[in-house]
């Protein structure tokens, strides 16, 4: 599978070079564009109310994230459209041991985006844009809690909820011929969470993405 992605790849990169480039995007463009990358939580889980130690710590650890946007040009510089993306954090585990008391927890979110998004950007074979957007989430989280007092007690701590999400970044996207590019963005978001559901008041996250796009019409 890698092998066949490094050579998709290449084989692009190739035809970037060999083509002959139309770089001006035009007002009436439509992008088609498939994403993947990585998502990092920001978010800390507080446990120090606990007194055993345990401070702040991550939850949930770097994990896939996938999505596709579409956009139309408003201008050469302006676009808008709807962006998608669902984000797999990988699972953090953490454990504390005091006198007569262990405990223990592991917490596996994730989430999923869809929003409104306005993206401006330059209007060459190599375009720097930003990108941000408001719009809607869910989110959900699995967890088991473990606590020996010298008795077992475990229990599992499913929750979700769903809400208000912004969304901001940044990136590049380069021309490989008239209709396809490809490019790369950060974007940091947000998701207004409910305390009460879920453990947070807000969860946030950093995405790391690649993608290639798809360019159609006038």
């Amino acid at each position: 599978m890698k092998k066949m992605i490094k050579g998709l790849l290449a084989a692009l990169i190739m035809l970037g070079v060999v083509s002959s480039i139309k770089a001006e995007l035009t007002k009436g463009n439509n992008m088609l564009i498939l994403q993947a990358g990585a998502g990092l939580p920001i978010t800390n889980e507080d446990f120090s109310s606990l007194g055993i130690g345990l401070e702040d710590e991550k939850a949930g650890k770097i994990g896939p994230a996938i999505g596709v946007q579409y956009l139309h040009q408003l201008s050469p510089n302006v676009a808008v459209g709807g962006d998608f993306l669902f984000n797999i954090f990988s699972k953090n585990s953490y454990s504390q041991s005091v006198p007569a008391i262990t405990f223990s927890a592991d917490e596996k979110p994730q989430a999923f985006t869809i929003m409104p998004v306005l993206k401006v950007s330059g209007n060459k074979k190599t375009r720097p844009y930003l990108i941000m957007g408001i719009g809607f989430y869910h989110f959900s989280v699995e967890g088991t809690i473990l606590v020996t007092n010298p008795v077992v007690l475990q229990t599992t701590a499913d929750a979700s909820c769903s809400g208000l999400a912004f969304m901001f970044g940044g990136g590049v996207d380069f021309d490989i011929n008239e209709t396809m590019f490809f490019g790369i963005e950060g974007r940091w978001n947000n998701l207004i969470t409910n305390e009460d559901e879920v453990g947070w008041n807000n969860f946030a996250y950093f995405n790391f993405l690649a993608h290639i796009g798809f360019r159609f019409g006038s």
